[in-house]
């Protein structure tokens, strides 16, 4: 069960003195004066591709209700509370991208349905109104939320099972099965399996079991490269076996070698791998498993120009083309998953990967450890975050060379969420050395300072050990 944390919502125009009230039919909502009471309490979450406002009272009440707009209003811009569920309402209606901008957290709604065209949830002025307003005042448009927004999560942990089925075409000599078993499954701490790699990834919250059907047929020579009509032939192949391909939580394919442009394929996300004669290398198997988790290719952040001496990440970078030596889904070979993906998983929770949103000192511990502080997150004004991490040489899957860049300084991403998972672009921290995303520069090493024009926010990295790394962060100042 998702853990909510509820906290009063209030509107800049209002100041601190009102809150968002639902009132006593508990379906309109107005603003009243803040007294603590659970009408005036909400969690703000994601449910699906949207955020949701939810009120307090669902826990009392029995009913799960969120705040949205409907289709017809009485008044222009009307906002109200329908059932969660989505029984009488689109999802869409009760639907809220929520954009993160400024200092000290402050919030701005879009509705889903109306688009932010339709307006963007206001304070009305001279009124205790609320409503969704096209064109709202700078005060009347900004929130301040006590509570913590949970982020979103597509949670793969427990014990998943997969079904191996290591077949070949007509005419074509089968794999080495006992090869691809353990790439796939492993003997133990091996660091050169994808079950290994997921339970050090996961910190022991997934472990991934399977059963392996070899030396199957799986017809005729494929030319068309269709992936599903791989998964079938495997399918029905295991069927024949007196194995039921839906008992297992996965169905992983190896086949004999296919002209087809890719080594492996697996759907964004899905329950499916298939690997094209290449599954005797462990790192198909860990790439196309973080596809079939809701991980795309990452793409790169480069040439971003300097800016008073400064990074500056925003629209004048180049966008790279998929480049991440620290992502196995990005071309890394077997480097474990980047703080996101295991926080996305379940892995970590939103405590061990915080959201700042205030100028300070902080600590990053490195990633992969018991650190309390696993990563940070840094909102953005279109919707994105900004993701730091940082990493030490470990044994097996981390082992970095003496005095690489990805141990010396700290990995910064900007990571947005897709409708069914997310996306990261590594930026390129020090552009100026024309390295590229290479393991000499890519890092914001210690001395240096990134400015994120999104965020709102300058980095300074002040020093890094092997415990973790100090920095600053501070607000640019508006202009």
């Amino acid at each position: 069960m998702v853990h909510q944390v509820f906290g009063q919502l209030r509107n800049e125009l209002h100041g601190e003195g009102k809150c968002l009230t639902l009132n006593d039919d508990r379906r309109s909502v107005v603003f009243a004066a803040c007294a603590g009471a659970e009408a005036q309490m909400w969690t703000i979450g994601p449910a699906g591709q949207y955020q949701k406002i939810r009120s307090a009272l669902n826990s009392t009440k029995g009913e799960a209700i969120c705040l949205g707009t409907p289709a017809n209003g009485t008044q222009p811009g009307d906002v109200t509370m329908f059932p969660c569920n989505g029984s009488a309402s689109f999802s869409s209606q009760i639907g809220w991208p929520t954009i993160t901008t400024g200092a000290n957290g402050r919030l701005a709604f879009s509705n889903s349905y109306r688009g932010q065209g339709g307006g963007l949830l206001s304070a009305m002025p001279e009124s205790d109104r609320v409503a969704l307003v096209a064109k709202p005042l700078e005060a009347e448009k900004w929130w301040h939320f006590e509570g913590s927004i949970e982020s979103r999560k597509r949670p793969v942990v427990g014990e998943k099972t997969a079904l191996l089925v290591v077949g070949h075409f007509d005419g074509d000599a089968a794999p080495a099965p006992e090869r691809v078993r353990k790439a796939v499954l492993g003997d133990g701490a091996d660091f050169a399996s994808l079950s290994h790699f997921l339970s050090l990834a996961s910190r022991g919250k997934l472990t991934l079991k399977g059963t392996m059907l070899p030396g199957v047929s799986l017809g005729p020579k494929q030319t068309d490269c269709d992936h599903n009509a791989m998964v079938a032939s495997a399918a029905k192949a295991a069927r024949a076996n007196g194995i039921n391909p839906e008992d297992f939580d996965y169905i992983f394919v190896e086949t004999s070698p296919l002209n087809c442009g890719w080594a492996g394929i697996a759907a964004v996300p899905g329950r499916f791998v298939v690997s094209a004669g290449t599954g005797y290398k462990p790192w198909v198997w860990t790439h196309e498993f973080g596809h079939s988790m809701g991980f795309s290719h990452p793409v790169s952040l480069r040439d971003c120009p300097a800016v008073d001496g400064a990074v500056s990440v925003g629209d004048r970078c180049t966008v790279g083309k998929i480049d991440d030596p620290t992502d196995t889904v990005g071309g890394g070979g077997l480097r474990l998953f980047p703080v996101d993906y295991r926080l996305y998983a379940g892995w970590l929770t939103d405590q061990e990967v915080p959201v700042i949103y205030k100028p300070g000192a902080y600590r990053l511990g490195v990633l992969g450890t018991e650190a309390p502080i696993q990563g940070f997150r840094i909102p953005r004004s279109d919707g994105s975050y900004l993701i730091l991490e940082y990493r030490q040489a470990q044994e097996g899957f981390e082992n970095w060379p003496a005095n690489s860049a990805f141990t010396r300084g700290v990995i910064v991403r900007s990571m947005t969420y897709t409708s069914n998972g997310l996306i990261n672009a590594l930026v390129d921290a020090t552009p100026a050395s024309g390295g590229g995303m290479t393991d000499s520069d890519v890092t914001l090493l210690p001395g240096a300072s990134l400015r994120d024009e999104l965020a709102g926010k300058l980095l300074i990295v002040d020093a890094v050990d092997p415990a973790g790394a100090s920095i600053r962060i501070l607000d640019i100042p508006a202009h």
